[in-house]
């Protein structure tokens, strides 16, 4: 070491120097290609390549009068398998008497609003929609997969 000039130690510790930041600029890269592969990314059904807006209300009343008649079965045939779970009567009637115990006959259906959420390469479709019934009005999130199939199914 006592051989080694001034200059070539200067690069030495440059060159490790150097090393150490194109490391740690790799590693930060890889983790933001990594986060953003895990965030939501959201845009208008009407960028979809996977669902049509007509297909998606039409899936949506579908369902929606399903629920509304009690044919919770029948939901069941159009839903992913960990959604099937869910759709019980106990369970359903539970939830439904959290907003209150007697809606009322559908008085109005309000406008139907779409998005695609891509998320880990995963297509979703999340449709809201709120309907007026005569003692309560209920705000609907239903959520498919690229198969049209009911992922999900909220009542606010």
């Amino acid at each position: 070491n006592e051989q080694v000039s001034e200059t070539e130690r200067k690069q030495a510790h440059r060159s490790r120097v150097m090393k150490v930041v194109g490391v740690v600029c790799a590693v930060l890269i890889v983790l933001f290609a990594i986060g953003y592969w895990f965030l939501p990314k959201v845009k208008p059904i009407e960028q979809s390549r996977l669902f049509t807006q007509e297909a998606l209300e039409a899936q949506s009343q579908s369902i929606l009068e399903q629920f509304e008649a009690g044919a919770y079965e029948q939901m069941g045939e159009h839903a992913t398998e960990q959604m099937q779970a869910y759709l019980s009567a106990e369970y359903i009637d539970a939830a439904k008497a959290e907003l209150g115990v007697n809606w009322g006959a559908r008085v109005q259906a309000g406008a139907y609003y779409m998005q695609e959420i891509v998320q880990q390469g995963q297509h979703m479709a999340i449709v809201q929609t709120t309907m007026v019934y005569e003692n309560q009005a209920v705000t609907y999130t239903l959520i498919f997969d690229d198969e049209m199939r009911l992922g999900g199914f909220y009542m606010k």
